[in-house]
């Protein structure tokens, strides 16, 4: 039997109650571990719909095929790309910068929120998203993303209005998209 098997380290990837996704501007250094506090510049969202949140990767490639046999020699990779989907519930001035960007919205002096739809760009922010995968852990997934697009907004009265919300993580210098951080807090 191996050595390294322990059923209690299989993972859940739960939110923190206290609050799991964190932004704030990319001239605001990303964590480079599991479990120093945050920068103060990092806001929370709030809380997120109970759908919680999908990391997805997807990749073209091509295979490169010899004549002799039509067997396959080499995969070619053309592109690569790892998204963020999530829903962040909540009505705030984090949320309205996240999906309108933070020149389209404009805090009152009572907190009231005027906000711009509008189709442009927004700027990348750094993503900070906190989950417990079991008991006595932390993982801090961190990374540089841009808003690629924003979901509809239902207004029915039995759900939630959040817009579900898509975000492209972009490559630093040496292509890498995400940095995970697993810590063992127990």
């Amino acid at each position: 039997m191996p050595t390294n098997v322990n059923a209690d380290h299989i993972g859940v990837g739960t939110g923190l109650v206290t609050g799991a996704i964190f932004v704030a501007p990319t001239t605001v250094a990303l964590p480079t571990d599991g479990t120093t506090e945050l920068a103060a510049d990092y806001k929370c969202l709030g809380y997120t719909s109970d759908a919680g949140l999908t990391i997805t990767e997807s990749s073209s490639t091509k295979s490169l095929r010899v004549w002799e046999g039509g067997a396959e020699v080499r995969t070619l990779r053309f592109e690569r790309t790892e998204q963020l989907k999530f829903t962040p519930v909540e009505c705030n001035e984090q949320v309205a910068k996240l999906i309108w960007g933070a020149d389209m919205v404009v805090v009152g002096t009572n907190g009231a929120l005027t906000v711009k739809h509008h189709g442009n760009d927004i700027a990348p922010v750094h993503i900070v998203i906190e989950t417990v995968p079991f008991d006595g852990a932390v993982c801090r997934h961190c990374a540089k993303a841009q808003l690629t697009a924003r979901g509809d907004s239902t207004e029915n009265g039995q759900d939630f209005s959040g817009r579900e919300v898509t975000l492209n993580c972009l490559a630093d210098g040496n292509g890498v998209t995400m940095t995970d951080y697993l810590a063992f807090t127990e």
